[in-house]
């Protein structure tokens, strides 16, 4: 049981680090964030907040959302800081030491969009088959469409555009121009539900048989 547990827990943190990479990644392409990233990169490049610091902070914001719904303390919910800690941590450490790469054209932007896109939709595949703590978004969209008594793709459509919108308005208050959305944006809603779905099929069987194998003696 501990053993798969650890094999558990190696293949979550696995998907937080890669969707980290899809994260900054994405703010390097020049063509907008993801519709999640967009009010966390907004704080980052208007406030000057580090992209870890900031989208923590928005994470912590939707454990609280998510705790007002519930209206109790769940501890899954609760759990969801620590873990937004630590993908803050991933996220300053590649985007301030280890990754300098950055577009300088639309070829480069384009090509740099989709692997932000597969790095980001294979961690979200790793970390939903670890079934542990989901990351602040996620859960975020689970337990909408719980109070709402909707679809998860319905809820994810309404979070998503909140987000927009809610970055859309800060950055136009705050610098008078549109911050951080742009045809990457449109881009990652349109590619990342198909590429979760081929890692899925992919990798899905072969994650389950890793973290159910017995310990070897």
């Amino acid at each position: 049981m501990q053993q798969r547990l650890s094999r558990r827990m190696m293949v979550y943190l696995c998907g937080i680090l890669f969707l980290s990479c899809g994260v900054v990644m994405n703010t390097r392409t020049g063509l907008g964030v993801s519709p999640i990233s967009t009010v966390p990169y907004v704080m980052y490049a208007v406030e000057g907040l580090s992209l870890g610091t900031a989208s923590f902070a928005v994470y912590c914001v939707f454990v609280v959302a998510q705790l007002f719904l519930v209206r109790y303390p769940d501890v899954k919910i609760l759990m969801q800081i620590p873990v937004s800690l630590l993908f803050g941590a991933f996220i300053d450490v590649l985007n301030i030491w280890l990754f300098p790469f950055t577009a300088t054209g639309l070829v480069d932007g384009l090509i740099m969009l989709v692997l932000a896109v597969s790095f980001t939709a294979l961690g979200v595949t790793l970390v939903v088959s670890a079934r542990l703590v989901p990351v602040a978004p996620d859960g975020m969209v689970q337990t909408l469409s719980q109070a709402l008594h909707c679809e998860f793709g319905k809820a994810k459509y309404l979070f998503d555009g909140t987000c927009l919108c809610t970055a859309l308005v800060y950055g136009l208050v705050r610098t008078g121009t549109v911050v951080g959305i742009g045809i990457g944006t449109v881009a990652a809603v349109l590619l990342s539900g198909g590429i979760c779905t081929f890692w899925g099929r992919l990798l899905n069987r072969r994650l389950m048989a890793f973290m159910a194998a017995p310990a070897s003696m």
